[in-house]
């Protein structure tokens, strides 16, 4: 009788579940490193929604611990390109700059099928 060999696991779903032990551990540089990753390699969309909330929790955590003042990134702080690709869209849509709006979907439409709806 052949053996059957399990599943391989996508490496992303791998470096999700270490960022989500480190974030449990407390060691918030490191889940944040990590869910980065996932963040920005990851073409799988859940995954990436549920580790940009993790990522959210980890550096709100991270500040608290060190009374507001962290090396993480706050929202407002974060450059275009480490922020939501859709929402950077839909802002310039709003803005009436639909010319960036329909840029950012072509470069992001294949990771993020929200961009159909701006398109």
């Amino acid at each position: 009788m052949p053996t059957v060999k399990p599943p391989a696991v996508d490496p992303m779903i791998e470096m999700y579940a270490q960022g989500l032990a480190a974030l449990q551990q407390k060691k918030y540089a490191k889940a944040s490193e990590l869910l980065e990753k996932v963040l920005a390699e990851s073409d799988r969309l859940d995954l990436r929604d549920r580790a940009r909330q993790l990522l959210a929790a980890s550096r709100e955590k991270a500040a608290e611990e060190t009374g507001g003042k962290t090396k993480g990134k706050t929202r407002e702080d974060a450059s275009p390109e480490e922020s939501d690709p859709f929402l950077q869209a839909v802002f310039e849509k709003n803005r009436g700059n639909h010319a960036a709006a329909l840029e950012i979907a072509r470069q992001h439409e294949q990771k993020d099928e929200r961009f159909a709806y701006l398109v």
